[in-house]
């Protein structure tokens, strides 16, 4: 009878936060990253976000439990990056070079000069690299609009995971990751509606930048008001929805 090695079984966010505070578990030699992992306690779970809002990995739901998997893209991405840019290793290897500024015996320049160094290395192998059968193309995901900031890119949708119900939902991202991301749980309308946005509201509020929907307030009468949303920028670059009356 012959054997078949099972896949590995899809994380969750729990257990992905887990093995990336562990990453050094997973190297020969884990000594040099014990206790460090990829990101701190503070940026893993940004981190993770930042992968859903790119559109490189979605929420799955099965039994009752919401588990991560890689999308097309992400996957593509993957096929094509240097295995470098994904090893455990890299991480360890750079822990090595900041640990030896603090004990001096390297140099802030030269870490920096060495990171330079690396990048362009990397840079010069992924474009070297030509796998067959992958394709960057978004023709198989419904386009909502052109981009409300770059004015150039188109922007698409994946399926993510909401923090306020705990439900799968739509994030709205542009094809040129110029920044733009929005999600179908946007707190300035659901916080003022108890509702997510709907993929008509969203197109509206790109088109036109601004939506009028039912809120949960009453007037004096105790009839529920409409209110305004509009679409703005945060400082950071970021799409968010805000009631202005």
């Amino acid at each position: 009878m012959v054997k078949q090695t099972a896949a590995p079984k899809l994380h969750t966010e729990a257990t992905l936060l887990t093995a990336m505070e562990n990453a050094g578990a997973q190297l020969e030699n884990g000594r040099v990253l014990k206790g460090k992992g990829i990101g701190t306690q503070a940026t893993r779970a940004a981190i993770i976000q930042r992968l859903f809002d790119l559109g490189y990995m979605a929420a799955k739901t099965a039994k009752k439990n919401s588990y991560i998997e890689p999308t097309k893209l992400g996957i593509n991405y993957i096929k094509v990056l240097p295995q470098e840019l994904y090893s455990p290793k890299i991480t360890a290897d750079w822990e090595t070079k900041i640990s030896a500024i603090v004990e001096g015996e390297n140099t802030a320049e030269q870490f920096m000069s060495d990171f330079q160094e690396f990048i362009n290395a990397m840079l010069k192998s992924a474009m070297e690299i030509n796998v067959e059968g992958v394709s960057f193309s978004f023709s198989n995901r419904e386009s909502i609009a052109a981009c409300p900031f770059c004015k150039h890119g188109e922007v698409i949708s994946v399926k993510g995971k909401s923090e306020k119900t705990d439900k799968e939902i739509e994030i709205y991202f542009c094809s040129l990751k110029c920044g733009f991301s929005l999600y179908q749980d946007s707190s300035g309308f659901f916080s003022n509606t108890g509702r997510l946005l709907l993929k008509k509201q969203v197109k509206q509020l790109i088109e036109n930048g601004s939506i009028t929907a039912q809120t949960k307030y009453k007037d004096g009468a105790g009839k529920e008001k409409n209110g305004k949303f509009e679409l703005f920028k945060s400082e950071k670059g970021k799409a968010y929805v805000r009631l202005v009356k």
